[in-house]
């Protein structure tokens, strides 16, 4: 109830809560040192927080001592008590994802982030069920602009099996796909979407494809490189717990 009925706040209204303050807050890597500094150092807030935790007050105590290890992610005390107060809200959270990034944040704290490997999660039947436009818009939010090196420029992928043809607008900074062909690309990629969408799980290499001609480039290669290779692979294990 707690988790959902915010989503259902912030999917009508918005994610302000009405307070100007909130409207262009520090983010908490730096507030964090500030609050600590404010409350009287590392040492003064971990006593507060200790406290806090001794006397059932969990809440509290994961603010006080989040503070300390968003200020020095080294601070092992802290990291530890932050482990135990996110323990036992995880233990009293009626909500199962609740529990989970809890408990997932406990054990970071405590193991530090988990390492054992890049999992492969894509799948192909998952990915033939996507609509097209909906694939290249999640193409469109790995798009890493400082990697892009270019002027804006169009392309146009066309699927044949499909017989779908996607617009990408690749600007300075953001990477805009429309449903159609565009009036001037600066390049056409033609291929079959299954073929496409097994470049994108690492089974097939698109130049190798387009060697064999089962990728078709008309136009500008060298735009299509730039498009593709601006397209950032985020890890897979990432922290939750610290900054």
């Amino acid at each position: 109830l707690n988790h959902n009925s915010k989503a259902v706040f912030q999917h009508y209204f918005g994610w302000w809560s009405g307070v100007p303050e909130t409207y262009h807050r520090l983010p908490h890597e730096v507030t964090a040192s500030k609050y600590v500094e404010a409350m009287g150092g590392p040492e003064a807030v971990l006593k507060r927080g200790e406290a806090a935790f001794g006397s059932g007050n969990y809440r509290w105590a994961a603010e006080l001592f989040n503070h300390i290890v968003f200020t020095d992610p080294t601070n092992e005390p802290a990291r530890q008590w932050l482990a135990s107060a996110y323990e036992q809200l995880g233990f009293q959270a009626e909500s199962g994802a609740w529990r989970s990034y809890y408990l997932a944040a406990a054990l970071e704290l405590r193991e530090g982030v988990p390492d054992v490997g890049d999992p492969q999660l894509g799948n192909q039947d998952f990915l033939k069920a996507v609509p097209t436009l909906d694939l290249f818009d999640s193409l469109a939010a790995r798009f890493k602009p400082e990697t892009f090196k270019r002027d804006p420029f169009v392309l146009a992928f066309e699927f044949t099996d499909t017989e779908e043809t996607v617009a990408i607008h690749v600007g300075p900074s953001v990477v805009v796909p429309r449903a159609g062909r565009p009036d001037d690309p600066v390049a056409t990629v033609r291929t079959e979407r299954d073929v496409f969408d097994r470049v994108l799980l690492g089974q097939l290499d698109f130049r190798v494809q387009a060697v064999k001609g089962t990728i078709g480039i008309e136009g500008d290669v060298l735009a299509v490189r730039a498009f593709l290779r601006s397209l950032d692979r985020p890890d897979f294990w990432f922290p939750i717990a610290t900054p």
